[in-house]
Formats: structure tokens, C-alpha cells, sequence
């Protein structure tokens, strides 16, 4: 099957989709890249979590030490773990839907399931869609703190 072949079947009006066996191979091939991609990202993720946790365990211990009350330094430890659990939570997300995405387009592969392919399409749509709220988000943010910097700046100069 060549490029006409898929071009004639994509313009007679049919929804069916061509996937060439050149296509396959990307799509084969990007599923592998987004696995070992999804993986390391898990192990990643777990060893934050796992330094999250021991690292709180630390804190709270060196500041029993330090003799500080419990609400002091273990009140700091205590929102820097909540915020890294926060993020380590955030970062998940896109992750499990990649991964959800090789997985799946690797058994659509192996047994031309068109349901397979739709899901992980579906999964790989779900993942741009949240990194890219999540750069919009941080876009915005740092929006709000160059005008902040700038008021401060400016505010800073006129003293």
C-alpha cells in the first residue's frame, strides 16, 4: 500500500483509517519510547515520594534535636511534604496517561483492535491536554510575578 492508496481510501468519504505498515512502525515505535519513558517517570516519581517521606521523617528529627516545639520547625517540614506530595500528585497524571497510551497502542498493534488504538488515542489526547493546562497555569504565574517584581522594582527605585 503506498501514499495514493491511503489518500484514495481517506477522500472516498469512508471513516475507516489506512494505517500503513510504515505508519505502524512509527506508532509501534513511539509506543516503546512512551513506555520506557512512562517508566523511568514512575520510578521517578516514587523514589520524590520515598525522599518526601524520609526526608519529613528528618526534619521532625532534627528539630526534636534542635529542641524547637513541635509546632515550629515540624510545622515548616510538615508544609514543604504537603507541597511535594502536591506535586509528586500533579506530576502522576500525565504520567499514567502515557503510559496508558504505549500500552494500549502496543496491543492495538498486536491484534488490530481499532477499540485499543481509540483508547489510547484518547489517553495520549488526555496527557497534552494536562501538560498543557499545566504550562498555561505556570505561564500565568509567571505573568502575576514579573508584575509583581516590576511593582517592586519600581517601587524599590522611587525610595
Amino acid at each position: 500500500m503506498d501514499v495514493n492508496d491511503v489518500l484514495d481510501s481517506s477522500s472516498s468519504g469512508s471513516d475507516d483509517l489506512v494505517v500503513s505498515g510504515e505508519i505502524r512502525g512509527f506508532l509501534g515505535e513511539t509506543a516503546r519510547w512512551a513506555k520506557f519513558i512512562a517508566i523511568v517517570a514512575f520510578v521517578m516519581l516514587g523514589l520524590a515520594l520515598l525522599f518526601v517521606v524520609l526526608g519529613g521523617s528528618a526534619f521532625g528529627m532534627l528539630a526534636a534535636m534542635e529542641g524547637m516545639p513541635i509546632g515550629g520547625g515540624g510545622a515548616i517540614g510538615g508544609f514543604f511534604i504537603v507541597i511535594y506530595l502536591l506535586v509528586i500528585a500533579i506530576y502522576f497524571f500525565p504520567v499514567l496517561y502515557l503510559y496508558r497510551f504505549a500500552v494500549n497502542t502496543q496491543r492495538a498493534l498486536q491484534i488490530d483492535d481499532q477499540g485499543y488504538l481509540r483508547t489510547a488515542f484518547e489517553n495520549l489526547k488526555s496527557h497534552y491536554k494536562f501538560i498543557g493546562i499545566l504550562m498555561a497555569i505556570f505561564v500565568g504565574l509567571y505573568a502575576i510575578m514579573l508584575v509583581f517584581t516590576l511593582i517592586a522594582g519600581i517601587g524599590g527605585a522611587m525610595m
